[in-house]
């Protein structure tokens, strides 16, 4: 309970250093208050070959690494912990179809899959589980596709694959931040349907 930590934070032991690690500072994941009552510290992501590096290192076969390494968003430990794991994989592939289904489409296709990803994101924060936050899964999952695309890519297309994935990362900040995750997610797939 973020509640009873709160209290530990405004009566601190003097001579105990309290250190907390979080994904994110999105306030359904911790609260304002004691994000308030910290002082942060960024800890920068390890570069995805590194990971991928580590991942082949403990046995993953390295196609598998290196696409898990992508998802990862330099999170080695959720990369060790999810090597193995099938849905994983499973997880990537359905949201790079969800999104392949947006490009080209009418404008009900990507509102509905926003639609969709904002009441599983919602089930999430009302869950007390472990897994991860589903629009931040889709996110990084799109960019890997984004990111394959623009680099099989040249010309003007290779800047519109850039500038989607570049969006993304916008996305990924305003998720981040006090926005509706739906609109967040609604304004990044209306500007993937233009793409056809």
């Amino acid at each position: 309970d973020q509640g009873v930590l709160l209290k530990t934070l405004e009566e601190p032991h003097p001579h105990r250093v309290i250190v907390l690690t979080t994904p994110s500072l999105n306030p359904f994941v911790v609260l304002p208050t004691v994000v308030s009552r910290c002082q942060r510290l960024f800890f920068h992501p390890v570069p995805a070959p590194e990971i991928e590096n580590l991942l082949v290192a403990h046995g993953v076969e390295p196609r598998r690494a290196k696409l898990v390494a992508e998802l990862s968003s330099g999170r080695p430990g959720w990369a060790l912990r999810r090597a193995k794991d099938a849905s994983v994989i499973e997880l990537h592939d359905t949201w790079t179809r969800r999104l392949e289904e947006v490009f080209g489409a009418p404008a009900d296709v990507p509102l509905h899959v926003a639609a969709e990803l904002d009441s599983e994101q919602l089930d999430w924060r009302r869950s007390e589980g472990d897994e991860e936050d589903p629009a931040l899964f889709a996110m990084a999952s799109w960019q890997v596709e984004l990111r394959s695309r623009m680099v099989a890519a040249s010309g003007r297309e290779q800047g519109r694959w850039a500038r989607l994935l570049e969006l993304s990362y916008d996305t990924l900040g305003y998720l981040e931040q006090n926005v509706s995750p739906r609109l967040a997610l609604e304004t990044f797939l209306l500007e993937c349907r233009k793409v056809s």
